[in-house]
């Protein structure tokens, strides 16, 4: 009789627990044969708060009756944060129509205690810091795309150990402007001052880049780590005065902090390759946005920056998936298939085969055999003239600007 009244409290507690913890949302997924619609937002349980939630997914909703035809779906999602007692609503809509996509973003911020609705003026102390951040954006083209003579009212902003960053619709794509929290912290109200021991402060080692201009030059790639083959890659790296990237998986940052701090502190890029290595194909908006987010979270939380190229698994891209991202979309041209041979000549062979200048080289750390043999080519490759590059430096020497709707497999 015990047993069975310990068991009824201890489910009527996980009946309590799951009802007063448990974050309350709203959702919807409407599927018919022209359309899907997946609406994912919080309720805070604050009129005011609430109202302008449901009046933002609602205006999103009536697109489809008002504005646009051939709308093949529409997600309307949500992150929430909180940070120094503000939290952050950051709700988007993705809809998609005739292979194009329009977005909209709304960002509400609100005191935790007092749930009043804050504008950016509310969390500085100087009102002289607004006079000079409306002087830098009237100064760069951000100015011309927000059309705002002041910021003193903007709503649109996050504040978090990255620093501020303002978001703006322009040309039905979401933007964004950030700053680093150097420049704002000792503008900040004290309650709002930002926790400068949290963020790490790695500062990547740089060399000058003109040495190599002119040169043919290759960029290494490296998917699927960090592993424990990668700590004797980064030494030998060093040694040779090479530069390469990495595309690791967020599921395995927090396991190698230490590499990846070595590797980005050394002056390699470090990438995502999403969180899992999932098929993005097959996957839902709101699961792909999961599978990058937490990926570009996880691998911020290491070096105090979120990585700005991406190279999704098994190469599947298309223009839902690069909307989702708003990332550059980086695969490559010459695939050693080291994962197939495992064998350091043969993966050797097929690198200095195909060596050319520009050119991306698919390899992976987690064989001992690839990193054998990208070294043993690098040694060879540089007797023949050639430079290798990170895939950030590759741009810039050969001049390209990245955009984030193409995809590049070469420079």
């Amino acid at each position: 009789m015990k047993k069975v009244i310990f068991i009824l409290i201890l489910t009527l507690i996980m009946i309590f627990l799951l009802v007063f913890f448990k974050e309350n949302k709203y959702e919807e997924n409407i599927i018919q044969d022209d359309y899907k619609l997946i609406i994912s937002y919080p309720i805070i349980n604050n009129k005011q708060i609430d109202f302008k939630i449901k009046e933002f997914v609602n205006q999103n909703k009536n697109i489809y009756e008002n504005e646009l035809d051939n709308i093949k779906n529409m997600v309307v999602n949500y992150e929430k944060q909180e940070y120094k007692g503000i939290t952050f609503i950051d709700l988007n809509s993705y809809i998609y129509y005739d292979n194009c996509v329009k977005e909209k973003n709304e960002v509400i911020v609100f005191d935790s205690d007092t749930k009043e609705i804050l504008e950016l003026k509310d969390i500085f102390d100087n009102s002289y810091y607004i006079s000079q951040l409306t002087t830098k954006l009237n100064e760069s083209e951000v100015f011309n795309e927000l059309n705002y003579k002041t910021i003193s009212t903007l709503k649109k902003f996050i504040l978090n150990k990255d620093g501020l960053t303002i978001k703006y619709n322009f040309l039905n794509k979401i933007k964004e402007f950030k700053i680093d929290y150097q420049d704002i912290n000792e503008y900040l109200k004290k309650e709002y001052k930002l926790d400068i021991t949290l963020i790490p402060n790695i500062i990547p080692s740089k060399r000058d880049l003109e040495k190599y201009r002119g040169k043919k030059l290759i960029a290494l790639t490296f998917d699927d780590g960090p592993s424990y083959n990668t700590k004797y890659l980064l030494e030998q790296l060093k040694a040779r005065d090479v530069r390469v990237t990495f595309f690791v998986l967020g599921s395995r940052v927090n396991e190698f902090q230490d590499t990846i701090k070595q590797a980005y502190e050394e002056g390699h890029q470090i990438g995502s390759h999403t969180y899992n290595h999932k098929n993005l194909f097959y996957l839902t908006d709101e699961e792909i946005k999961d599978e990058i987010e937490k990926t570009n979270k996880a691998i911020n939380d290491v070096i105090g920056v979120k990585p700005s190229i991406i190279r999704v698994p098994y190469g599947n891209i298309n223009t839902k998936i690069k909307n989702i991202a708003n990332m550059y979309h980086i695969l490559w041209n010459v695939d050693t298939l080291d994962w197939k041979y495992k064998n350091t000549n043969t993966v050797y062979k097929k690198i200095i085969k195909n060596a050319k200048d520009g050119n991306i080289i698919l390899l992976h750390d987690i064989f001992k055999t690839s990193v054998n043999a990208a070294l043993k080519a690098i040694d060879e490759l540089k007797k023949q003239g050639y430079e290798f590059v990170t895939i950030e430096e590759m741009a810039y020497l050969k001049s390209v600007n990245l955009d984030k709707t193409k995809t590049y497999f070469n420079f």
